[in-house]
């Protein structure tokens, strides 16, 4: 049986979705966020979330349907086209934040020179860099793998923080300019994209504490969203 694959980036995932929520939801959920007009997306999710008839059972069906289905994931990047190459092969690897450094070392040799003796190779260990070990960093849009952060144009995340806490950014260029972009997409489990958006605490952690599980929380967001009033033309001046 062929699952569902949920591209964030496109609509197509709304109806399936809307019609798993659909006897927990009003009839005339469209009209109440239209009346509501809120302004924010946020506003939009928790508006449909109180208009639910049982709003707990909302976040747990769209749970379970994620669990039910693929999710469309993507990497931005800059690599040469054997480093390409091999990831096609291999496929995305977990930072190893050792093998990065010696990578580093073994790739761009003028930064080995300034590196090697300096603290930021103590602080890529022990500072908030070293809770990216064992990760690899996906984005649920297109979109967000530039905003922020423009992975396809900076490359490495990792990378380029190891040269700023070192003082060394004036030899950026040697990571931005090498190789070329790239945007790798991969598909996911449903599962393991919810476990991958919730690294440190689990799912029910969040839920008690903020009361929406991440993907959960973007994907209702959207689809509240789509429905409410362009808000700028209904409150502009």
């Amino acid at each position: 049986m062929n699952r569902f694959t949920i591209d964030f980036d496109a609509d197509t995932w709304m109806m399936p979705l809307r019609k798993e929520l659909g006897d927990l939801l009003p009839n005339d959920i469209e009209a109440v966020l239209r009346s509501a007009a809120p302004k924010f997306v946020e506003d939009a999710r928790d508006i449909l979330y109180r208009a639910s008839s049982d709003p707990e059972t909302l976040i747990d069906r769209s749970i379970d349907w994620v669990k039910g289905s693929d999710v469309l994931a993507f990497h931005g990047t800059r690599l040469t086209d054997i480093e390409a190459n091999k990831l096609w092969q291999s496929g995305l690897r977990a930072l190893d934040i050792q093998d990065r450094i010696d990578w580093i070392f073994r790739t761009v040799p003028d930064l080995a020179d300034a590196l090697a003796q300096h603290e930021a190779i103590k602080l890529a260990h022990s500072h908030s860099m070293g809770n990216r070990g064992g990760q690899v960093h996906l984005a649920i849009s297109r979109q967000f793998t530039q905003l922020g952060y423009d992975y396809h144009r900076e490359g490495s995340e990792f990378d380029r923080r190891l040269l700023q806490f070192a003082g060394l950014d004036h030899l950026l260029p040697q990571l931005t300019q090498r190789g070329r972009s790239w945007l790798v997409s991969i598909r996911l489990s449903g599962g393991q994209a919810l476990d991958g958006m919730h690294p440190f605490f689990p799912i029910e952690y969040t839920r008690e504490n903020d009361r929406y599980p991440n993907l959960v929380r973007e994907l209702l967001e959207e689809l509240a969203w789509q429905d409410a009033p362009p808000w700028q033309s209904s409150t502009a001046d």
